[in-house]
């Protein structure tokens, strides 16, 4: 899977020239459209926070939601400053 989002999300920017130059409005539209709909928060969540997870209140674990979207702008920040 992530062989294969890696190579469409190339074959995209080799593709369009405004997202090779940085069009941040573009680059925001393909992090959104390609890769965070292949991250799964709760899983990650589990797997930083480990054994303990597993211990969380109906309380903590919906504040995995409130992280989702910071997350998610943080990853098009990282995908347009690593251009």
């Amino acid at each position: 899977m992530i062989l294969r989002l890696s190579q469409e999300v190339l074959n995209t920017i080799k593709g369009d020239k405004s997202l090779q130059t940085g069009d941040i409005s573009k680059v925001m539209a393909l992090v959104d459209s390609k890769i965070m709909p292949n991250v799964d928060f709760r899983r990650m969540t589990a797997a930083a926070t480990g054994p303990a997870s597993r211990r969380a209140t109906p309380a903590s674990s919906s504040c995995r939601t409130r992280f989702q979207e910071p997350a998610g702008a943080h990853l098009r920040r990282r995908a347009v400053m690593s251009r």
